[in-house]
């Protein structure tokens, strides 16, 4: 949230703008947009997201993003230091990429499942994870 702002609890979010990854889903938030009680405003990127949360006069609008994308697009422009953060998870995702739902997107999904094969054939790939276990 904006600096300054208290971050309520999830139940208390009544009213307030839930700023979204566009096509994710927020099982914690569900029941409250099916209600009403809480209005989704759907972004194409974490950073628009945070460009639309500078503006410190929107204090009822909340942001979804995981703390070390908003630590790293911290580390490149210091607006982005001064937001309030929760200390709640609101849920956990593994890593997934999207490829487009077309010819060329399909060609991209088969191209990128041969990088990873051979990337994991090579050994390279368990040295890769290995730095960050």
């Amino acid at each position: 949230m904006p600096s300054g702002c208290h971050i309520p609890a999830i139940d208390e979010l009544g009213g307030y703008v839930l700023m979204a990854r566009f096509g994710y889903t927020y099982p914690q938030f569900e029941a409250l947009f099916a209600s009403g009680k809480l209005h989704r405003e759907d972004f194409y990127s974490e950073l628009d997201m945070l460009n639309a949360l500078v503006d410190m006069q929107q204090n009822q609008r909340v942001a979804v993003i995981a703390k070390n994308t908003l630590q790293w697009y911290a580390s490149k422009n210091n607006a982005f230091k001064k937001f309030t953060v929760s200390d709640y998870s609101v849920g956990k995702a593994s890593m997934q990429l999207q490829f487009a739902y077309n010819e060329k997107g399909k060609r991209m999904s088969e191209q990128f499942n041969e990088f990873m094969k051979n990337l994991k054939s090579s050994g390279e790939f368990a040295k890769i994870e290995s730095n960050y276990q």
